[in-house]
């Protein structure tokens, strides 16, 4: 076997659209609309840039079953840029964009290889010199639901890289996403490189010498359940080696979500919160590199165009009582302030919403030494350091809570459970509970 490298991307969606959380300003239209299609141009790029042996798509490049046009034609154009450098691209369909006969609405270049969606098929890899250098397998998608466990059908060739495009949730009970398990890929000796799509967030599964198993991730979040730099692996196999796998960001636009806390703010009002906010998305255009991924390297950012933030108001104090007094007007007032005033900078910052979860300021002291007060704060103690309460809570309530990183079946309310968002819903609850019992103290 000899060194290799190729970019591995997956889920590009094109022919989507991204949240915005309404109409946008007619100066920005064009980069909203095209946002998704700019992260494919710039996964060609890279390609290009490093001069890779190959791209490989691991499913849904197309955001629906039926191709549009205009999506279908620029996805062949960018592939044409590659065909003049002799860089092949693989792909395979996903449960978006499953594969059926009349699916391309036009004919894809000569270095475009799509997978059947009948069984699994192999396409051999050759270099400038015409030798075996690797083989690519894979089997697309042939509904928008595929329980078909085809992982146990991909064949090998001995003495070179065997490859494997999969698009799946990684789950061997999830029956509509070509079920397998982590174990289930591994017992899998024989094939060095699972090229894996369907969850949108970047995640080296497993990496030892020879082998990795791997999401991408999505090129361009769409909406907040999608935050933070999104992009595609730039991976290299190296015999006898752990395989090297760098993070190339491709996103032009940039999600956040982040909590301003009142409690700074001491018999003020709107003008002071509008500013808080204000020194806040200031400091949200100094974005970092920082990738919760355990690659060997992170790309810079190139060219962020946008960040489109949902603001989270809260904290307690006198100007909840204003903003929960005003909501509605306050609402629009902040959110049209705001949008107006980073547009024009760069990169742009977009308010796409305003949540209050500010509350009254509670004075404790008031319920003294009573035992229900003392009740709720065993509770609070109890449950903080309980062993196995997100478990229960998954089990309890569904989705609406999640453990696993961006479920793309998960419902649109879900949402990450981690520790510290657990300790500050328990706050959060315990702070409803006490402001509930002194209003009821002062009606009595």
């Amino acid at each position: 076997m000899q060194r290799i490298s190729f970019i591995h991307a997956a889920d590009l969606h094109l022919g989507s659209t991204i949240n915005i959380g309404g109409k946008g300003p007619a100066e920005l239209e064009e980069i909203f609309t095209q946002a998704v299609f700019k992260a494919y141009e710039n996964i060609c790029d890279y390609a290009l840039e490093y001069s890779v042996d190959f791209v490989l798509l691991s499913g849904d490049i197309y955001d629906r079953e039926n191709r549009s046009v205009l999506a279908n034609h620029f996805f062949n154009k960018q592939c044409k840029r590659l065909a003049k450098k002799g860089i092949p691209v693989l792909l395979i369909a996903g449960n978006h964009d499953p594969l059926n006969e009349d699916n391309e609405l036009i004919n894809s270049p000569d270095n475009v290889y799509i997978f059947s969606s009948r069984q699994v098929d192999s396409r051999e890899i050759y270099n400038d010199k015409d030798e075996l250098i690797a083989q690519v397998s894979g089997c697309s998608y042939r509904g928008k639901a595929d329980s078909r466990r085809l992982y146990r059908d991909y064949e090998t060739i001995p003495g070179i890289w065997n490859i494997a495009l999969l698009h799946t949730q990684l789950d061997p009970d999830n029956i509509n996403y070509m079920p397998c398990s982590l174990e289930d890929l591994l017992a899998r000796g024989d094939i060095h490189y699972w090229a894996l799509g369907h969850i949108h967030q970047a995640r080296i599964i497993n990496r030892s010498i020879n082998r990795a198993v791997a999401y991408p991730g999505i090129p361009q979040g769409r909406d907040a359940g999608e935050a933070g730099i999104k992009g595609a692996l730039l991976v290299e196999l190296i015999p006898d080696c752990q395989p090297v796998i760098s993070f190339l960001p491709t996103s032009k636009i940039i999600y956040q979500k982040k909590e301003i806390s009142i409690n700074s703010i001491a018999n003020g009002n709107f003008s002071d919160l509008k500013r808080l906010i204000n020194n806040k998305a200031k400091e949200l255009i100094k974005i970092n590199n920082n990738i919760n991924l355990n690659c060997d390297q992170v790309e810079p950012l190139k060219e962020l165009e946008g960040i489109i933030v949902d603001w989270v108001l809260t904290g307690r104090g006198e100007l909840s009582e204003l903003i929960k007094g005003q909501r509605d007007e306050l609402g629009s007032f902040l959110l049209d302030s705001l949008q107006k005033e980073f547009l024009s900078r760069k990169p742009f910052i977009w308010t796409r919403k305003i949540t209050d979860h500010t509350g009254k300021l509670l004075d404790e002291g008031l319920l003294g030494d009573s035992p229900i007060f003392k009740e709720i704060e065993d509770v609070i103690a109890v449950l903080k350091n309980k062993q196995g309460l997100k478990d229960e809570l998954l089990s309890e309530f569904g989705f609406i809570w999640t453990d696993k990183s961006d479920r793309e079946d998960s419902k649109a309310a879900s949402f990450q459970l981690d520790d510290q968002k657990l300790y500050d819903l328990i706050d959060y609850a315990k702070g409803l509970i006490i402001e509930e019992l002194l209003e009821r103290r002062e009606r009595a």
